[in-house]
């Protein structure tokens, strides 16, 4: 995937240049200070970007995303049934058919600024049993309580088409990820034109990666940047979003600066004004 900036369309750069009515300055749009998020989810809900923040994506700059997911099986839809040589059923032959789709979903800029971050609401659907993941030891955050709406979770067709516009003119890089690419229900192909980086395969069979196949996160964060994310275990999209970024940018080059510069040229001081 190259780092240098992509061709973006003209809507993209007025949506990002939205926000704001000057526009002579690129550092408007790169400035020193991170800018957090300012929308946060109601009641009990930990979002705290649950609309997204268009303004904070440069057109063609990379983005990160994970997901936290919830679980769902179709009634009556069965994984086939293989046996092995003997007749014996083999591993989950027959049994119900498990898919993820979004629970809470985080979206960073290169500069790990949070463009979304929210929970997400199917609506009750007779035909689909529910789930949420769980594990020993571990917490992803995504419960009965955080996907309803009066806790601020957002409707997942509503997510599901910002992320389709996001998405758009825009690498969208990942740890791992496999899952996360096959989470969106409504937009069942949403990477189908999509430019997609899977970071841990920068740190397959690394010394930072343990010499592993398939490093965790967790682990290349700690001997890469000497820091320690999922503590006790608890996993969020935004700081999972946000370290795979940092892994991201130490082997890819993005000059946020000179991007910003280079598309405040092209459009001239007075674009929008």
């Amino acid at each position: 995937m190259s780092s240098s900036t992509n061709t973006a369309s003209n809507q993209g750069f007025l949506r990002w240049e939205a926000s704001t009515d000057k526009t002579s300055s690129a550092s408007i749009n790169n400035p020193a200070i991170l800018r957090k998020p300012n929308a946060p989810a109601r009641g009990v809900g930990k979002g705290t970007q649950v609309v997204p923040r268009w303004e904070l994506l440069l057109p063609g700059e990379p983005l990160a995303l994970d997901i936290e997911f919830q679980n769902y099986h179709r009634i009556g839809e069965n994984h086939p049934v293989v046996k092995d040589s003997r007749g014996r059923v083999k591993g989950n032959s027959g049994k119900p058919q498990w898919r993820n789709r979004l629970g809470w979903i985080g979206i960073v800029n290169t500069r790990g600024e949070v463009i979304l971050d929210v929970h997400v609401f199917y609506p009750q659907d007779k035909a689909l049993q529910t789930m949420f993941p769980y594990a020993p030891g571990k917490q992803f955050g995504v419960t009965a309580q955080s996907v309803r709406e009066v806790n601020g979770a957002v409707k997942g067709e509503v997510v599901e088409k910002w992320c389709n516009e996001l998405f758009r003119d825009h690498s969208v890089v990942f740890f791992g990820g496999s899952n996360d690419r096959t989470a969106f229900y409504y937009f069942a192909e949403m990477f189908k034109e999509v430019t997609t980086y899977d970071v841990q395969e920068d740190w397959a069979n690394t010394p930072e990666g343990g010499d592993k196949a398939t490093p965790g996160l967790a682990e290349v964060t700690r001997n890469a940047l000497k820091v320690e994310i999922q503590k006790g275990g608890v996993h969020g999209p935004v700081e999972d979003a946000q370290y795979t970024m940092k892994l991201y940018m130490l082997k890819h080059a993005f000059d946020r600066a000179e991007a910003a510069a280079q598309w405040q040229a092209v459009y001239g001081p007075s674009f929008g004004q």
